[in-house]
C-alpha cells in the first residue's frame, strides 16, 4: 500500500499539481472563461495543447483523479 501511495504522490508531483496551479491562476485572472474564448485558446497554447477541448478533456481527467484519490484517503 505505501509504494502506491508514494507512485500516486509521484504521479500528482509530476502531473496534478502542475496541471491545477496553472488552470487555477488562470481561473483566477479570467474569472469567466466562458465567456472570453480567446483567452482559454491562450492559456491551453501556453500549456502546450493544440486546442482547448484537450485542456479541459486533461483537466477534468485529472480533476477526477484527484477526487478520487481524495475520497479513498481522506
Amino acid at each position: 500500500m505505501v509504494s502506491t501511495a508514494l507512485s500516486t504522490q509521484a504521479r500528482w508531483d509530476r502531473y496534478g499539481a502542475p496541471m491545477q496551479s496553472a488552470v487555477t491562476a488562470w481561473l483566477d485572472a479570467n474569472p469567466t472563461p466562458e465567456t472570453e474564448p480567446e483567452e482559454l485558446t491562450a492559456c491551453a497554447r501556453r500549456l502546450g495543447y493544440s486546442d482547448t477541448e484537450q485542456l479541459l478533456r486533461d483537466y477534468e481527467r485529472h480533476t477526477g483523479q484527484v477526487n478520487r484519490i481524495f475520497e479513498r484517503y481522506i
